[in-house]
């Protein structure tokens, strides 16, 4: 992009987004107009629009701008809470993460109809991306990368919070000499406290068969079926079932018979102790201590 389209998306953006962030104001009082410069666009997430800014000093961040009206009704059917909640759980959750695979975030602003959340500029590519441009991504970068993710996701479980939108999507590669994972889109997770529920908030291409089959889930137990599911997505640039087919009726679940053409014994093991049924179905723990996540390259 030249410098005249630069500046023609940031007009554009600032256009957009002009009535958005009208009288955005922190707790304390501080202005978002004031505080910050939009330096171009980002995407969308789950609840809302991301777009890039500058502060006072040029650096840059990520703005979430989201509907408080979509945070409510979110709230109201997930039973987690009333129209009189005043913040989106992504602003609570993330502001008491520490982790070098989680997304920080730094501020929250508020008018009368939407949140904006400041967070972490992450220069680098989505993981969904990464796999459509090269296909397959080899085992032992998979790896590389998927250690990364359980990390975070064991810091997450460790501190009573699931994500429950675990995919490629919300996965960004960061841009720097090494293969640095972040995790990305909180807009779903949540306090999980050992919960079980009908309610499914995540991407259908990851679900479970209690979540297809409409019983109670454990949502830490449906986090870590999504994570083999990724896995499986990385290395094969597909998705190993199909939902609302494979995984309808009870009975034994089938991994798709060419993951053992070229994988390694120690990951198709790994893959037979994640897709169990929830009862069988390893934990955490289990991942982190098996032999194939615990080979280093």
């Amino acid at each position: 992009m030249n410098f005249l389209e630069k500046k023609l998306e940031i007009i554009q953006v600032e256009n957009e987004i002009k009535s958005l962030v009208k009288d955005m104001q922190t707790l304390s009082g501080s202005n978002y107009n004031e505080d910050y410069k939009v330096s171009g666009c980002i995407g969308k997430g789950g609840f809302g629009r991301i777009i890039k800014v500058q502060n006072k000093k040029g650096k840059a961040f990520a703005a979430k701008i989201v509907e408080k009206s979509k945070i409510w009704k979110w709230k109201h059917l997930q039973k987690k809470a009333k129209e009189t909640d005043d913040f989106p759980d992504e602003w609570f959750i993330l502001s008491k993460l520490n982790h070098p695979n989680i997304v920080q975030v730094f501020n929250l602003y508020q008018n009368t109809e939407h949140f904006l959340l400041i967070l972490e500029y992450l220069p680098g590519i989505l993981l969904y991306q990464y796999i459509q441009d090269i296909g397959r991504i080899k085992e032992d970068e998979t790896r590389q990368i998927f250690v990364q993710i359980l990390s975070a996701i064991s810091y997450l479980h460790s501190h009573g919070i699931t994500h429950n939108d675990i995919k490629d999507e919300n996965v960004i590669l960061v841009e720097d000499d090494a293969l640095n994972v972040k995790i990305i889109d909180f807009g779903s997770a949540c306090c999980h406290q050992n919960i079980t529920t009908r309610e499914f908030c995540g991407s259908e291409d990851y679900a479970s068969p209690d979540v297809v089959q409409n019983r109670k889930y454990s949502l830490v137990k449906q986090e870590i079926w999504s994570l083999g599911v990724l896995v499986y997505i990385m290395l094969h640039g597909e998705t190993p079932f199909s939902a609302f087919s494979d995984l309808q009726e009870d009975k034994n679940i089938q991994i798709p018979a060419k993951t053992d053409l070229f994988l390694s014994q120690d990951l198709l093991e790994l893959f037979d102790g994640i897709f169990q049924i929830e009862e069988r179905r390893w934990s955490l723990q289990q991942i982190i201590d098996s032999p194939w996540c615990k080979i280093t390259s």
